[in-house]
């Protein structure tokens, strides 16, 4: 029983030592770009297109550098909207959401630095 935790511990170091590197890198497999993804919690303060700019608040370590300031965050045709409400979150679309609504953004953070959302969130 020893015999096969210790081959199996081994096994498993072994596996990890290989994949390291693969997850340190900047790269993922053949080059590919690995997303980063965020979170930022803020007021809406403007929506012009396919973009939203939000005040932030707070959010996850990409967004620490624009605390207390402007970040303009990409929405696409893939980006889902949610509203709270007493009974919980409710889909709505990109047109419900306003200026001013207090919102819960999370998405990924391209090479370049733009912000796209993944899924917006929104309490009037």
């Amino acid at each position: 029983m020893r015999k096969k935790l210790a081959i199996l511990a081994m096994v498993a170091l072994v596996a990890l030592v290989a994949v390291t590197p693969a997850l340190a890198s900047a790269n993922g497999v053949n080059g590919a770009s690995r997303q980063q993804f965020f979170a930022v919690l803020g007021t809406i303060t403007a929506i012009d297109g396919d973009t939203v700019t939000v005040q932030v608040l707070e959010g996850s370590r990409l967004v620490w550098p624009y605390i207390g300031q402007a970040l303009t965050v990409q929405v696409t045709p893939a980006t889902l909207y949610y509203v709270w409400t007493p009974a919980g979150l409710a889909s709505i679309t990109f047109g419900d959401v306003q200026v001013g609504d207090k919102t819960n953004i999370h998405g990924t953070v391209a090479e370049d630095g733009d912000f796209t959302a993944s899924r917006v969130i929104v309490s009037p």
